[in-house]
């Protein structure tokens, strides 16, 4: 069990349990914090039980987005409790206001290593890795036909609205693009050329006007048969951010944005290829 789902479980179990607590003994939680039985000590466990719902989904799933979500209602608990235990705004007892205390002490050490487990995810060789596969009812020379159109990139990809060849190949080894969205823009170099099977492009991330938050990024294309006439894409971009906080505060919500694009970009690429085949018939 690695960082990220031994932080996950406890935080479940943690949730699980102080919510059965609230429910099943409120006039119990109420003696201990020095005041009446409320419906409050109910209304809050019910929230807990729902909270411990959406955790045992993640601990299965592992969605970098919904995590980044449970932490962020962790960070927003412990605020609270700190602002409570600053201004004491109740007449309660000590012993409730050192509850407050020790739970949110718990609650902000699951905070903490479910942010570090975050940032180790998905994670090769230092870098995030997105990957996307797509198997497209094409053979792999019409695919890498279809792939290799550099001078036609903003036409299938969503994220990008313009794209300029800078060097005098067009393709293979050494190629340079400038790509651009809105008033954004970027440039690529081609740094691997397998004929028919595999390249690569590097973002230059050191330029002074690159707008994105990369120290690096790398993508890849390979091929593969699937069969006679299929053909499977494996698309992998590798990125390293400039800040280690980003693997686990940004990458999340990146990574919810790129697979949208990446996805839109497949299904583009999926029916030019299989409508080409088509003709051929």
């Amino acid at each position: 069990m690695n960082t990220l789902n031994r932080a996950l479980t406890a935080n479940f179990l943690m949730s699980l349990s102080s919510g059965i607590i609230l429910i099943a003994f409120q006039a119990q939680v109420a003696q201990l914090f020095g005041v009446a039985p409320h419906a409050v000590f109910p209304v809050i466990g019910v929230g807990l039980l729902l909270f411990a719902l959406s955790i045992a989904i993640e601990i299965k799933k592992q969605r970098a987005l919904a995590i980044l979500w449970i932490s962020t209602q962790d960070a927003l608990w412990v605020i609270t409790s700190a602002v409570i235990l600053i201004w004491q705004p109740w007449n309660i007892s000590a012993a409730g206001y050192w509850v407050i205390d020790g739970v949110a002490m718990f609650v902000l050490l699951f905070c903490i290593f479910q942010l570090k487990g975050l940032a180790q995810m998905n994670i090769r060789n230092g870098a995030k890795v997105l990957s996307f596969k797509r198997v497209i009812n094409a053979p792999q020379e019409t695919v890498w036909e279809i792939i290799t159109r550099f001078e036609d990139f903003h036409l299938v990809a969503p994220n990008i609205d313009r794209v300029q060849i800078l060097s005098e190949q067009t393709q293979g080894t050494g190629m340079i693009r400038a790509c651009g969205h809105g008033q954004k823009s970027w440039q690529e170099t081609c740094t691997l050329w397998e004929e028919g099977e595999k390249y690569a492009f590097e973002v230059d991330t050191n330029a002074p006007d690159y707008p994105f938050p990369f120290a690096s990024l790398r993508g890849s294309w390979t091929l593969h048969p699937a069969s006679n006439q299929q053909t499977e894409i494996l698309m992998e971009f590798e990125v390293v951010y400039k800040k280690k906080i980003h693997n686990a505060l940004l990458h999340p919500i990146a990574q919810w944005q790129y697979t949208k694009t990446g996805e839109k970009l497949l299904d583009n690429w999926q029916k030019m290829a299989e409508e080409m085949e088509q003709l051929k018939v």
